[in-house]
């Protein structure tokens, strides 16, 4: 996830849109990295860092990152690899998946979705660990 790339106010962590009938709708970053987390969590042979299942919430979120300027939007996620599946392949189906559900659901341009796989989980790991 960047380290240089710090949100300064609460206005970088959302995007004003505005609708025909003359309001605006606002986009939280925690919806989207919500909607990134359950992107994820369609994706065979990824699984959050410390085993288990993406899911809805703050467990979705705790690995997700976003980073919005201006209707643009940066996703940064963490994720494990499952033993015996192609890394460029499963990293690349992640990428797809989260920036269409992204775009479709929020209607926002995603600019990139970077993916930082920190470590590999054999299976037999997967049934021990759980995400808390």
């Amino acid at each position: 996830m960047p380290e240089n790339d710090e949100r300064t106010s609460e206005e970088e962590e959302r995007t004003p849109q505005t609708t025909p009938g003359g309001g605006a709708i606002s986009v939280s970053g925690d919806v989207i990295a919500s909607i990134a987390g359950l992107a994820a969590a369609e994706v065979e042979g990824i699984t959050p860092p410390r085993g288990g299942q993406f899911r809805k919430g703050e467990a979705a979120k705790r690995n997700v990152e976003t980073i919005i300027d201006g209707g643009e939007v940066r996703i940064f996620i963490k994720a494990a690899l499952i033993y015996g599946y192609k890394v460029a392949q499963v990293a690349q189906e992640l990428q797809e998946r989260i920036k269409a559900n992204v775009e479709r659901m929020t209607g926002l341009n995603v600019n990139s979705v970077d993916v930082e796989l920190v470590r590999v989980l054999f299976p037999e790991d997967g049934a021990q660990e759980e995400e808390a």
